[in-house]
C-alpha cells in the first residue's frame, strides 16, 4: 500500500495533477500522494497546481486526535528547506472552552469520545495566519476570509481525524515554487500542563483543573468530576496509559522537504 510509505526524510515530488476540494473528505487524495510518521501516528501529503498549495493530514490515535483538538496544530512552510516558524497557519487555534457535560467519560467509550472530538471540531471557527504578505496576516474567520486560505478538520466514518488546507501560492512573499526544497511542517501542539496547588490548598484537589489539560475529556476540569483520573482519557487501544498521557503535554513535529511542481 503506497499510504505506508514511510517518510525518510528525502526530497518529496508534490505533482499532481488532480482536483482538490477543502472538504474533509479524501477521496481527491490518492493513497500514493500519502508518507507515513509512524511515531506521530498520522499519513499526511503535500501537493500544489499552478494557483495554491494543498496540506492534508490523517490523525488516526485518538489521544493525538484529542491533543490536536485541544492544543491545536500549526503548519509551517519554510523556503529555506529547514525548520522554519515564521510563516504558516495554527488551526485548529487551542481552546479552554468547557464542552459542557461531555467532559467526563469513559476513554473507552467511543460514543462519548466521538461526541468529545465533535464539540471541539465545532469551535474551530477561527485561524492565525503570520509570515504571509501584508494584508493577509492574523487571526480571521475560518468561514469568511479573502485571503483565499482554506482549513477544515472533520471526523470521517473511519473515525480518521481529517486536516485540509489550501494556500495560494500568491499569499507568499516570494516565489515558492523557486524553494529547493521547500519545507513543510505539521505540529501538533503539546497541552500546557496543569498547575499544582500549594499543598496547604484548603480545596485538597492538587491539580489547577481551569489551566492546560483540564479542559480535555476525563482530565478533571471545572466542577463536579474532578476525582476522575487524568490518565484515563488518553488510554489508547493498547492500553499505553501512562506513554499517552505524557506525550499529551510535547509538541509532535512532523516536517517534509518537497518539490513544488511547476
Amino acid at each position: 500500500n503506497p499510504s505506508n510509505k514511510k517518510d525518510k526524510g528525502k526530497k518529496y515530488q508534490s505533482i499532481y495533477k488532480g482536483q482538490i476540494i477543502i472538504d474533509g473528505r479524501t477521496n481527491d487524495w490518492p493513497d500514493s500522494l500519502f508518507l507515513l510518521n509512524p511515531d506521530a501516528k498520522v499519513r499526511y501529503a503535500v501537493v500544489n497546481d499552478s494557483n495554491n498549495l494543498y496540506l492534508c493530514i490523517k490523525v488516526f490515535d485518538d489521544s493525538q486526535q484529542l491533543k490536536m483538538l485541544r492544543g491545536g496544530l500549526e503548519v509551517w512552510i519554510d523556503q529555506a528547506g529547514k525548520k522554519g516558524e515564521k510563516c504558516g497557519i495554527r488551526y485548529p487555534l487551542s481552546t479552554t472552552l468547557n464542552p459542557g457535560n461531555k467532559m467526563f467519560g469513559r476513554s473507552d467509550d467511543q460514543n462519548w469520545l466521538k461526541q468529545l472530538k465533535l464539540i471541539y471540531i465545532l469551535q474551530a471557527k477561527d485561524m492565525e495566519l503570520t509570515g504571509f504578505k501584508d494584508g493577509i496576516n492574523g487571526l480571521i474567520s475560518n468561514f469568511a476570509n479573502r485571503t483565499g486560505v482554506q482549513a477544515l478538520i472533520k471526523l470521517d466514518s473511519t473515525n480518521i481525524l481529517i486536516y485540509e488546507a489550501k494556500i495560494p501560492l500568491a499569499d507568499f512573499n516570494t516565489d515558492v515554487t523557486k524553494a529547493e526544497p521547500l519545507s513543510v511542517g505539521f505540529i501538533i501542539k503539546g497541552l500546557e500542563r496543569p498547575k499544582i496547588k500549594d499543598e496547604d490548598d484548603s480545596h485538597g484537589s492538587g491539580m489547577d483543573n481551569q489551566n492546560g489539560a483540564g479542559g480535555m475529556g476525563g482530565m478533571g476540569g471545572h466542577g463536579e468530576g474532578g476525582g476522575h483520573s487524568h490518565q484515563q482519557a488518553f488510554q489508547n487501544e493498547g492500553g499505553s496509559t501512562i506513554n499517552s498521557y505524557q506525550t499529551m503535554f510535547e509538541d509532535t513535529p512532523v516536517w517534509v522537504k518537497l518539490t513544488i511542481a511547476h
